[in-house]
């Protein structure tokens, strides 16, 4: 008999030392299993591809709606999605040839099937190429043209079920393309810019395990897939309700509201879910990382001495333990170490982003601020009665800069005061100022900062990264004109190196991926040399969820490790208990989940890559650089 279960139950959050819980709240009738989660947000657009549906949210709501070619799973490796493909095979590199093999009864929830005119209009959509244009001739606003921009050809045989896509330039992460699937037939209709703006059930049709219900006030409703081929999912519906602060989700958790929250780790939060006895709290190592960005476009700053002085004067051990070390007070938390990578993040043992990860950073992991005087000095800076370096004389102008940072993040505010404290000791003065997320977003896009930290996301196509480092100075996204691909991309730290966008374009068109990673690891060292920015440490992630909800926690820890929370929410199942209200003792119930890597919202350039030619450049003593091991290429035959 199905249970209606955690969604609009009663009860508190609980107090610090004993919780009131309902382990199962009264039967929603017709609702059937329900599991709600928490979400910040509505989407703002039901097509994630698009500029305007380029969120996490968005890419949450659609995660079981719209299906990919391949998934993320716990290793953080690429696999073949089976539920709509027997098989993606890489049948060729000269040229690159790929064939993905549909399963013949895959077909969208208003009936047609899910064929090659899919994958077709998809890379139509994307690559960039201005002859092809949306609904009322208007130019495809794409977030990326990455890969599809490479591709010569796409082709289907066997009635639609199988798909044949020739590369004109070999794309070494071809994994990542059709990520998710838009349906073809109903944007042909609608619009693949605006089209899918707005719910409507008869629009955004699905393919996957869910389908959207409905859309209303604070909540998205997904509900099973009647028409899905596989295996249906255990959980009738899931309710995606909008909680805008973190500080909410103890007491939605208590209630029944929510079953699955994650958020960001912090301290206060993480005490109040270990007191919840129905409810198990995990700290997840995230694939996010922190790192101080040098805005180069500043005078000072575009000085490369400048920018490694600083480096040079910063402990990040002592920025860690301020940070994510308020975290070292709940049992196996794993503080971090300095994260000596750009692309990659330790994670760890045994996944992908380990396997490829090397410290090529390690020079910085420890202060040198003698060296970071010598600098200094060496580049015209005179060390004042005021006991701050100035420009040409003891009278010019300080040197000082603005660091932004997100002021409300205790681990970042915390991370900000250190820094400032240790660039006083010295000798370089640093004014704290403070941004809200959207707000240091939109100042970094528009240069309007000095230095600041910034969250990145490592990601397993490592490509990604065009954009962050690789690629010139341009106008924000919105402003770069049509087509992408003959427009310089968006470099948010003023950074430009011929030698380094030539070694992207080696790195992103190799078919090995050994030889891929070992170009990346030399890039990497490329940036470490130039002090682009300076990687601090691995974020940690707080997943909590009702103990009732399995297929969320496998022996390694909660499987959340794909591109949202809910990439296999089909697989979660609810167990049936009687409804009852007990008193209980509290105790910790946070674990840490050592093992398991989560990657979180990848940041896609906006253009295709630039294929210049140049002379690769030397390697500098400081870089402790390494060959790169290989992962398994993920490659399915029939």
């Amino acid at each position: 008999m199905a249970m209606a279960a955690v969604l609009a139950g009663c009860g508190g959050a609980g107090a610090r030392h004993s919780s009131i819980h309902t382990s199962v709240s009264a039967p929603i009738p017709g609702a059937g299993s329900v599991v709600g989660v928490a979400v910040p947000s509505l989407p703002t657009n039901f097509n994630p591809l698009t500029p305007a549906g380029d969120n996490a949210v968005t890419r949450e709501v659609m995660a079981g709606v719209w299906p990919s070619a391949f998934l993320v799973n716990s290793d953080f490796a690429p696999t073949v999605n089976y539920a709509l493909l027997s098989s993606a095979e890489l049948v060729s590199v000269d040229p690159q040839t790929v064939v993905y093999r549909i399963d013949p009864k895959a077909s969208w929830s208003d009936g047609v099937p899910v064929s090659a005119e899919d994958f077709v209009y998809d890379w139509h959509a994307q690559d960039g190429d201005p002859t092809f244009t949306d609904v009322g001739g208007k130019p495809f606003s794409a977030v990326s043209s990455l890969g599809y921009s490479d591709i010569a050809s796409v082709s289907g045989s066997n009635g639609g079920k199988t798909v044949t896509v020739v590369f004109k330039e070999p794309f070494s992460d071809w994994e990542s393309l059709f990520d998710p699937i838009v349906p073809a037939h109903i944007a042909q209709k609608v619009g693949w810019n605006t089209g899918f703006a707005t719910f409507d059930p008869a629009v955004e049709v699905s393919a996957g395990p869910y389908a959207i219900q409905s859309v209303s006030g604070s909540h998205v409703i997904l509900e099973a897939n009647a028409g899905y081929w596989g295996s249906p999912p255990d959980v009738d519906r899931i309710d995606l309700r909008v909680i805008a602060n973190p500080s909410d989700y103890p007491a939605a958790l208590a209630s029944g509201q929510v079953a699955v929250a994650e958020a960001p780790a912090e301290v206060d939060l993480v005490q109040e879910l270990s007191y919840l006895s129905d409810v198990d709290s995990e700290l997840v190592p995230s694939l996010e990382f922190e790192e101080i960005d040098f805005n180069e476009r500043n005078l000072f700053l575009a000085q490369l001495p400048v920018r490694q002085a600083i480096a040079d004067a910063t402990d990040r051990n002592a920025l860690i333990a301020a940070g994510p070390g308020q975290l070292a007070q709940f049992q196996q938390f794993q503080l971090p170490s300095p994260d000596d990578n750009h692309f990659f993040v330790p994670g760890s043992t045994g996944t992908a982003q380990a396997t490829y990860y090397k410290a090529n950073g390690s020079g910085y992991d420890s202060p040198h601020p003698n060296q970071a005087a010598r600098l200094l000095a060496g580049a015209g800076f005179v060390l004042g009665s005021d006991r701050f370096w100035h420009q040409g004389s003891a009278s010019g102008p300080a040197l000082s800069f603005r660091y932004t940072t997100v002021e409300s993040d205790p681990f970042k505010l915390a991370v900000a005061q250190t820094f400032q404290a240790q660039m006083k000791a010295a000798g370089i003065q640093i004014t704290l100022v403070d941004d809200t997320p959207g707000q240091l977003a939109s100042d970094m896009q528009s240069g309007n900062y000095d230095i600041a930290e910034a969250t990145r996301s490592a990601s397993p196509y490592p490509s990604e990264f065009l954009g962050t480092y690789g690629t010139q100075i341009a106008t924000p996204p919105a402003l770069v004109p049509w087509p992408l691909s003959q427009a310089p991309a968006v470099n948010q730290i003023g950074y430009s190196d011929p030698a380094v966008n030539e070694l992207f374009v080696k790195a992103i068109a190799s078919p090995d991926p050994y030889d891929s990673a070992g170009v990346y690891n030399q890039i990497d060292g490329e940036l470490w040399d130039e002090m682009v920015s300076l990687p601090l440490y691995e974020d940690s992630e707080l997943v909590a969820h009702s103990t009732q909800l399995s297929g969320l926690d496998p022996p390694n820890g909660p499987n959340v490790s794909g591109s949202t929370l809910l990439w296999d929410a089909g697989q979660w199942s609810l167990r049936e208990e009687n409804a009852s209200t007990t008193t209980s003792t509290a105790r910790p119930r946070v674990r840490s989940a050592s093992t398991t890597a989560r990657p979180r919202v990848r940041s896609a350039s906006t253009t295709a890559r630039p294929r210049a030619s140049r002379s690769a450049p030397t390697t500098h003593p400081r870089v402790h650089q390494g060959a790169s091991t290989s992962r398994p290429r993920v490659l399915e035959g029939a």
